[in-house]
């Protein structure tokens, strides 16, 4: 082969592989994950003296508090302080004088023989060295967190998260309205109010997904149905980033679910055919999966370079503990343990989880949707696109099963990883067409009897 052949063909598979490589989710990912540790080392310049009086209130706030249930009996009012006193505690020992290590190794200090709360407060008043790490995730939240106690004790972001979780989603609800998107209008409050979203801002750790996922919605419905859908691998990458840097492994799913299964219905409504919403759908959850591990293990690598350790048999621990459970959790086998998690989260949606009258609303409500979905869908609905919507739905349900351990033990905020299952569930039953055929049905009696 002459040498112009050779090069000929060199130069094929560089312009094939330039034209299929993704650049732009690339060099977004390095971009954001630039910012990430940027910003975190900005936040660990300010000087401890700053922050210390308000997280003296906080930690005062927090001492008796660590699992308390809001309403008797109800488990799906508990609100677990726990992870809040630990994040103060990693935002007390960011050290100015080397913000990126201290950042990295995330230091706390605990007492064994006393809570984390308790510890916190001893913390602060004793001004005890950090005896622990927690390497594995960001607390990326303390950008906010740690800037904000230099005005406010934890106790008033309480407020503000109460505050902003309310202007948020009143606002994406009327935005759906004058849109005309009446399906999401409807299926997002009632997702709402099914997940008690009322005990959200009672935590921090509960609260940092659901103030992403109006804005992260938002960007989704005004990208959805224009040219500019070629960008949802870049949306939902930052979606998965941003997610994994702010979160505490809670309803991570609902920010790739809730935004997709909207962009699917809107794409509907602009008529693109079942292959474009298909791979929309792929596209958008492997970026977003992407975005969220790829966080996570951008993460433990800059820790391992850092500080110069291989933080990885740490996490790993960890992950095994988070899959595998403790050893009377393995014994009674995986599908009983699947079973046990599954009755556990579903359990806790409004109304159930509020006794005898609330299971028997809430089967009610269940038969209610089953009977009008078998009595009043419609004909010519799109089969291929309500089996898509139940499957982003069900992804509540497979993070349960890949996370069993933990999805057993902290029910009581996983569940609401199933606010996109109640919103699949309202988005079908508006392609099942079931509201229309319901209304004509009952205009066609009324009009039958008028004729008796």
């Amino acid at each position: 082969m002459e040498n112009s052949d050779k090069k000929s063909i060199l130069s094929k598979f560089i312009s094939i592989f330039v034209s299929v490589f993704p650049w732009r989710e690339v060099l977004t990912f390095v971009i954001t994950a630039v910012f990430m540790v940027l910003a975190l080392v900005a936040v660990a310049e300010i000087p401890k003296e700053n922050i210390k009086g308000k997280l003296t209130e906080s930690a005062e706030y927090l001492k008796d508090k660590n699992l308390e249930m809001q309403i008797d009996g109800v488990s799906c009012s508990y609100v677990h302080s726990y992870a809040d006193a630990m994040l103060l505690d990693i935002a007390y020992y960011y050290d100015s004088n080397r913000p990126l290590a201290s950042i990295m190794k995330a230091e706390y200090y605990r007492n064994q023989d006393k809570s984390l709360n308790e510890s916190f407060v001893e913390a602060i008043k004793l001004d005890k060295e950090p005896n622990n790490e927690y390497i594995r995730y960001w607390h990326g939240s303390n950008v906010i967190v740690r800037t904000l106690h230099k005005w406010f004790s934890i106790k008033s972001l309480y407020v503000i998260n109460a505050v902003l979780l309310t202007v948020l989603f009143v606002g994406l609800t009327v935005f759906f309205i004058k849109k005309r998107y009446f399906a999401p209008a409807v299926g997002l409050p009632a997702g709402l109010i099914a997940v008690s979203i009322w005990f959200v801002p009672m935590t921090l750790e509960s609260a940092w997904n659901f103030l992403l996922l109006a804005p992260f919605s938002l960007c989704a419905v005004l990208t959805a149905g224009k040219d500019k859908d070629k960008r949802f691998g870049v949306l939902f990458l930052c979606f998965g980033m941003l997610t994994n840097y702010l979160d505490f492994l809670s309803t991570e799913t609902i920010t790739l679910t809730v935004p997709l299964l909207l962009v699917l219905y809107i794409e509907n409504k602009k008529e693109n055919d079942f292959s474009v919403m298909f791979k929309t759908s792929v596209k958008a959850s492997v970026s977003w999966g992407f975005g969220y591990a790829g966080a996570w293990v951008m993460k433990w690598i800059i820790a391992s370079v850092v500080l110069g350790e291989n933080v990885m048999p740490y996490v790993t621990e960890h992950i095994t503990e988070r899959i595998g459970g403790d050893n009377s959790m393995i014994a009674a086998g995986p599908i009983m343990v699947f079973f046990d998690t599954l009755t556990r989260n579903i359990g806790c949606l409004f109304p159930f989880n509020y006794g005898a009258a609330g299971a028997m609303i809430g089967t009610v409500i269940f038969i209610l949707c089953a009977y009008m979905i078998f009595v009043y869908r419609g004909k010519n609905c799109n089969k291929r696109l309500i089996i898509l919507y139940a499957v982003v739905g069900c992804i509540p349900y497979l993070r349960y099963l890949v996370l069993h351990n933990h999805a057993y033990l902290h029910y009581f905020f996983t569940y609401r990883a199933q606010l996109s299952t109640v919103l699949a569930v309202a988005l079908i039953m508006d392609e099942l067409k079931i509201w229309g055929t319901f209304r004509r049905t009952r205009l066609h009696e009324k009009r039958h009897q008028k004729r008796a």
